[in-house]
């Protein structure tokens, strides 16, 4: 868990808005960064899922991580409708 952890708190900073771009971040490959993301969630509920039932401490980390991966992977996977000529 602790990796996991690790993972999304730096995803957390890397994709934080600061003082020079204060606007929301978007992924250069919103493609590749949205299987990323799916994948790092699809790792977090394979290993967390079992001991988050024991453990509340755990339970509670594993949402807040599930949460944050979604609303990231909405916020910087936005991808631009194809224009139709």
């Amino acid at each position: 868990m602790t990796y996991l952890g690790e993972a999304a708190a730096t995803l957390r900073q890397a994709y934080a808005p600061t003082k020079k771009h204060p606007g929301p971040a978007v992924a250069r490959c919103p493609k590749q960064m949205k299987v990323a993301l799916s994948s790092l969630r699809a790792v977090l509920d394979a290993v967390c899922a079992e001991f988050a039932e024991d453990d509340a401490e755990v339970a509670k980390d594993y949402a807040s991580a599930q949460s944050f991966l979604t609303e990231l992977e909405e916020r910087v996977c936005r991808t631009v409708p194809a224009q139709g000529f």
